[in-house]
C-alpha cells in the first residue's frame, strides 16, 4: 500500500555518478570562484512521480501486472515519521552545470531491472 500523493524525483545511481564525475572534472575551474565552491545543487530525476506511479511504471516496464499496487491515503499508513508530501526538486541548474541529462523513471527501471 503506497501513498499516491507523496511526490518524488527519483534519480538513477548512474546519473548521480555522471554528475559527480562532471563536477569533479570542473573542480579546478570552480576552485577559483568561492561562490561555485560552496554552491548547493538539487539532484533529482526529470520525472515528478508518486510512489504509486513509480510502482505502476516499474511494473509496466517489466511487463508484469500492477494489480498488487494499492494506493492509500497518507493517514492510513503509519511510517513512524512525518514527511512532506512534495519533495520533488528542480534540478535544471545541476543539469546545466554538468551537461548530464538524467534518465526518466521508465528508463531508470529498464536500466536497473530489465535484462
Amino acid at each position: 500500500t503506497l501513498n499516491p500523493y507523496f511526490l518524488r524525483c527519483p534519480i538513477c545511481v548512474f546519473d548521480i555518478l555522471a554528475h559527480v564525475r562532471a563536477l569533479a572534472r570542473a573542480a579546478p575551474l570552480y576552485a577559483r570562484n568561492q561562490e561555485l565552491v560552496t554552491r548547493t545543487f538539487n539532484m533529482g530525476g526529470p520525472d515528478r512521480v508518486s510512489r504509486v506511479d513509480m510502482a505502476r511504471r516499474a511494473a509496466s516496464a517489466m511487463h508484469i501486472p500492477d494489480t498488487n499496487v494499492k494506493a492509500a491515503p497518507a493517514a492510513s499508513v503509519d511510517r513512524g515519521v512525518a514527511s512532506p508530501a512534495d519533495i520533488s526538486m528542480d534540478s535544471r541548474e545541476l543539469t546545466m552545470a554538468t551537461g548530464v541529462t538524467p534518465r526518466g523513471w521508465e528508463e531508470q527501471v529498464r536500466v536497473a531491472l530489465v535484462p
